[in-house]
Order: structure tokens, then C-alpha cells, then sequence
């Protein structure tokens, strides 16, 4: 099968699929809250250890790299609209299995599958705003994309905080489920939309997923360490940094022949500033 970007042809509906996107994006944000928070809990103690809690941290991360990387084929397959139900079914069921309070492996496991269906939603998502919603709302779509992934976390991450200690983890995940139930119900109004038409991609996809990889692996990495030890302390962390911040100067200074968000959106996305936007915007959320 040829290697293929999307392009939209016909107008969506924007207005379901940005709703959808949001509860989307606050079930992961409430999730990963919660998951911190109990991950003492779930271990039989009440002091996790740092490796422990490394290892939850570090499946989610993995789990959304391969994501990145495997998106275009998964929607190669099932198409646009059916990809982002079915990877918020897929998170639904993964929060309520977190809930039964498995051993700590069991709860790496569900992570790294969230962070699969996650980072699936993730690039999705920016394809689908982009080709979904008309030009001329394009402004109020940035609007509220931006407050959503910049404002979102840090409230929702206080609010899961207040009701954990309130009245438990357990009962304060519920909120979770909602969030995906909410999610689903909004994203399933576009599986009658008809689905953006494929068009011939070139043979840079390879080089620009490796360096999309690179930038997701070394920077989430550092910034997973920072937040744990002194990482300016470890030799090799400031080699790490260096080679993420290469990785990002190659992809600004190639983005025009190379295509990021791999088999998914073509050059001329790349160059509107819209996508632009919505990729800044994610990536600085993903270190609030």
C-alpha cells in the first residue's frame, strides 16, 4: 500500500468533534492524575518507590510514542472518525480496570495501552480539527483549543487532587469514566461524516518519524527525571537534551519536505499556522 496523507474534502462537524476532542484530552489529564495518586496505594504501601513510580510513568510515554508513530496505519485501516471512538472506548474500559486496583504490573500494563490509545486520539485529533473545521472558524477554534490544553490540566489536576483526598481515589476516578463516556458520545455524532480522501505522500516519512521519535523519547524523558532528581547531577541527561533539541532544530528547518505526524498530514498542513498552533499548544500542556 502506498505510503498516504489525509485531506478533507468535505465540511465536518466542528463543533461535535472539538467537544469530543476536549472530554477527550481531560479523561487523559484526570487519568495520569489519578494514577500518580494512587499508585502507592495499588504497590501495598505507602511510600512507592521512585523506580515504581518511573515505571508508570515511563509505560504511558512509550505507549504514546509508538501511538505517534502508528497512528497513520491505524487509521489507514479503520478511518478517521471510527479511529478516535474506538481509542476512547479502548481508554474507558482501560480507567475502569485501573479502578479494580490491580498489582503495580498490571497497572504499567493498562498505562502503556492508555498511553497507545491516547497518543492515537492525540494525533487524530490534530488532523481532524484541522480538515474538519471550516476555515473561516478556524479563530474561534484555536481559541478554544488553546485555553482547553493550556488551562485544562493544571485545573483538572487540582480539582482530582481535592477530590482524591476528599473522599478517595476510587470514587474521585469515576470522573474519569464520565470523561470518556461524555467523549465517545460527542466523537460518535461524526461516524456519518464521510471520511477525508487519500492522497499520494513521498518517501520522507521514515526520517520524519525518527526525528518526531527522538524529540517525544529524549524530551519526555528528561523532563520525567527532572521531576524526581536533580538530573543536571547525571552526565549523560545534558547529551539527552541536546539530541532532543537537535531533533526539534532539524524538524523546523526540514518541516517543509518532511512530513511530521507520520502518514498522516501532508506539507501543506505542515505550513499552516494552524497546525503550527495546535502543535505548540499540545506539547507545552504535555509539560504542565
Amino acid at each position: 500500500m502506498p505510503m498516504c496523507a489525509l485531506r478533507s474534502t468535505e465540511r465536518a462537524n466542528g463543533l461535535w468533534l472539538m467537544a469530543g476532542i476536549i472530554f477527550a484530552a481531560s479523561t487523559d489529564t484526570v487519568n495520569s492524575t489519578l494514577t500518580q495518586v494512587a499508585a502507592p496505594e495499588i504497590t501495598g504501601n505507602l511510600a512507592a518507590s521512585v523506580d515504581e513510580g518511573a515505571w508508570v510513568t515511563m509505560a504511558y510515554t512509550m505507549g504514546r510514542l509508538f501511538a505517534f508513530l502508528a497512528a497513520g496505519r491505524f487509521i489507514e485501516r479503520a478511518g478517521l472518525y471510527r479511529t478516535l471512538v474506538a481509542c476512547m472506548g479502548a481508554n474507558m474500559g482501560l480507567c475502569a480496570t485501573v479502578l479494580l486496583g490491580p498489582s503495580l504490573w498490571g497497572v504499567v500494563l493498562c498505562r502503556a495501552l492508555q498511553g497507545l490509545a491516547g497518543g492515537t486520539v492525540t494525533v487524530a485529533a490534530m488532523a481532524a480539527l484541522i480538515l474538519a473545521i471550516p476555515r473561516a472558524q478556524h479563530a474561534y477554534a484555536q481559541a478554544g483549543w488553546g485555553v482547553t490544553t493550556m488551562l485544562g490540566p493544571s485545573l483538572l489536576a487540582y480539582l482530582c487532587g481535592a477530590a482524591a483526598d476528599a473522599y478517595g481515589w476510587r470514587l474521585a476516578a469515576l470522573w474519569q469514566v464520565a470523561l470518556a463516556l461524555a467523549a465517545m458520545a460527542c466523537l460518535w455524532r461524526t461516524l456519518g461524516q464521510r471520511e477525508p480522501a487519500i492522497v499520494a505522500r513521498s518517501g520522507n516519512d521514515a526520517l520524519g518519524g525518527l526525528l518526531w521519535g527522538v524529540v517525544v523519547v529524549t524530551s519526555q524523558f528528561a523532563a520525567a527525571r527532572g521531576t524526581r532528581y536533580n538530573w543536571t547531577d547525571v552526565d549523560w541527561m545534558l547529551p539527552l537534551v541536546g539530541t532532543a533539541g537537535t531533533a526539534c532544530v532539524a524538524l523546523v528547518l526540514w518541516h517543509g519536505r518532511l512530513h511530521v505526524g507520520p502518514r498522516l498530514v501532508d506539507t501543506t498542513a505542515l505550513r499552516r499556522p494552524e497546525f503550527n498552533f495546535a502543535c505548540i499548544t499540545a506539547v507545552a500542556s504535555s509539560y504542565g
